[in-house]
C-alpha cells in the first residue's frame, strides 16, 4: 500500500527534503470562532457542523457544543480535579456518536443532542493483546519485551473512529509506563460489545526519560490509518525523531502484508498533536516540523499540515503565525477548518 523506508534512509530523504518538499500555501480568511478556554485540547465536528471543544476548567474537563454561527448550544463537565486529564474527541461519521478519550485511558460515549456520557470502556482496566506488536523501527514483529503489560501506567493521546457496517474501530495512541514506548492501539466493536483490544503498532527507537508522547492519529473514510512514531537517526547527538506512519485500519486481520505500516511522506520529521480527515479522505494535521522545511513552514516551527489521502505529498499548509500552539483540529461539512489553539479556537474559510 504505502512505499516502505528503512528509517535510516528516512533521515537521509528528510535531510535533503528541507527545500523539496513544498506545498501550496491557502489563501484563506481566519476568523475567531470562539475564545476564554484554558487549554482547549480536542475539537471535533458533527455532519450539520456543530463544533465539540474538549477543554480545562481547572476544577473538571468541560465539553462545549457551539452552532455553526458560534453560539454555545451546551456544556457538560466531565470528571472532578483534572490536572493533565483534558483529554480529545472524535466523532463517529456514520451514527454521530462522540467518544471521549482521557489521558488515563477512560473512554466515554457523548450523546451530541444534549451531552449525555455514558462509559464506554477504561484502557486500565481490560485485557490488550500484546502478542504481535508492529516495531516500525525495526520493521519487525514482537511483544518489546513485555513492556506494554502495565496499561495502568500509560498514557493515552488521540483517537480516531471508522464505521464498518455493525464493526466501530477506535484507533488510539499512547505511551508506555515511563513514555519509554509510543504505541497505536486498536479497539473493535461489534453491536456495542468489545471484540477486539490490541496493541498493533509502536516503536523501540525511544528509552524511559526521554521525551516521548503520545502523537495525534486519523483514519480516513477509505481505510487508511495516519500517526506518527519515533524511528532512530543513528546519531546519539541527533537523537529519535517523529516520523509519519500509515497503515490500512484492517492490518493483521488478513494476511495481506502491504497493510502493514510504513514510514510515509519520505520520513519528514512530523511531531504531531491532533488529526482529523475531510470527506475526500485528506488529512489535517495540527503539529511541527523539527528539522524539514515542509510546504514553505520552517523547520522548528508549527501549523497546519494537509496531506493526500495516499500521502505522498502535501496539499497545503498553514504557518503557525496567528495560530500558536495548535493541539487539534476539525473540519466541517463545508470545508471550513477548525484549529484549536491556546486559548480560542480559529475558524479557517
Amino acid at each position: 500500500m504505502f512505499k516502505k523506508l528503512t528509517p535510516m534512509i528516512a533521515l537521509f530523504v528528510s535531510l535533503l527534503l528541507s527545500y523539496a518538499m513544498t506545498a501550496k500555501s491557502w489563501a484563506q480568511t481566519a476568523t475567531l470562532f470562539a475564545n476564554g478556554f484554558f487549554l482547549p485540547t480536542g475539537v471535533t465536528v458533527d455532519s450539520s457542523g456543530n463544533l465539540f471543544v474538549v477543554s480545562d476548567k481547572v476544577f473538571n474537563v468541560a465539553v462545549s457544543k457551539f452552532a455553526p454561527n458560534g453560539a454555545l448550544l451546551w456544556e457538560i463537565p466531565i470528571g472532578g480535579i483534572t490536572i493533565g486529564f483534558q483529554g480529545k474527541i472524535a466523532t463517529n461519521p456514520v451514527t454521530g456518536q462522540l467518544f471521549f478519550l482521557a489521558p488515563n485511558g477512560q473512554i466515554l460515549l457523548i450523546n451530541p443532542v444534549n451531552g449525555a456520557t455514558v462509559p464506554l470502556v477504561n484502557l486500565q482496566n481490560i485485557p490488550i493483546d500484546t502478542s504481535s506488536i508492529f516495531d516500525i523501527a525495526s520493521g519487525k514483529v514482537g511483544n518489546f519485551g513485555g513492556n506494554l503489560g502495565l496499561s495502568s501506567f500509560f498514557n493515552y493521546g488521540d483517537i480516531a473512529v471508522l464505521q464498518r457496517q455493525n464493526i466501530t474501530a477506535l484507533f488510539v495512541t499512547g505511551t508506555s509506563q515511563a513514555q519509554a514506548f509510543p504505541f497505536i492501539m486498536r479497539l473493535r466493536f461489534q453491536n456495542n460489545s468489545l471484540v477486539q483490544a490490541k496493541f498493533i503498532a509502536g516503536s523501540s527507537a525511544s528509552t524511559a526519560g526521554s521525551s516521548n508522547f503520545a502523537s495525534g492519529i486519523a483514519v480516513n473514510n477509505q481505510g487508511t490509518v495516519f500517526a506518527t512514531l519515533p524511528i532512530p537517526t543513528r546519531n546519539f547527538i541527533l537523537g529519535n525523531f517523529n516520523a509519519p506512519v500509515a497503515f490500512n485500519a484492517d492490518f493483521d486481520l488478513t494476511p495481506n502484508t502491504s497493510d502493514d505500516p510504513d514510514i510515509v511522506l519520505n520520513g519528514i520529521d512530523l511531531s504531531t498533536k491532533g488529526m482529523t480527515s475531510d470527506a475526500a479522505g485528506n488529512f489535517y494535521v495540527a503539529g511541527s516540523s523539527v528539522g524539514s522545511t515542509i510546504g514553505g513552514i520552517a523547520a522548528g516551527s508549527g501549523g497546519l499540515y494537509v496531506f493526500s489521502p495516499t500521502l505522498d505529498g502535501v496539499v497545503s499548509t498553514i504557518p503557525v503565525g496567528g495560530l500558536p500552539g495548535t493541539s487539534d483540529v476539525a473540519v466541517n461539512p463545508a470545508g471550513g477548518v477548525y484549529v484549536a489553539t491556546q486559548d480560542s479556537v480559529i475558524l479557517l474559510r
